[in-house]
């Protein structure tokens, strides 16, 4: 009988086992779809913003999101100490800001 000592290097890799949606359970069918539908988010980390007399001004620098963004995709929120930014990118990923006192 030969002793393995070490490492083994080299060969083509084995299937161990297959997995189809037959072996899941349902619960387990219904947290893979969940996770695969939950939309993905992201920070917008890339703004500034200027304080004027009456006015606040936030800018976003748009290279963070794919695709061109149309008006339709911005939704803004705010209130006198919030203002909430989400956009929407052509490939469905949610970008918020979230500025809040």
């Amino acid at each position: 009988m030969l002793e393995q000592v070490g490492k083994t290097y080299g060969g083509a890799p084995v299937l161990l086992k297959a997995t189809s949606l037959t072996d899941k359970s349902p619960e387990e069918i219904a947290a893979a779809s969940a996770l695969a539908a939950k939309p993905k988010t992201h920070d917008i980390k890339k703004y500034s913003w200027g304080d004027e007399a009456t006015k606040v001004r936030v800018y976003i620098d748009t290279e963070q999101f794919k695709g061109e963004i149309t008006q339709e995709m911005v939704d803004v929120q705010f209130d006198e100490y919030f203002c909430h930014v989400t956009v929407v990118d052509t490939e469905g990923t949610t970008h918020i800001l979230k500025i809040e006192k």
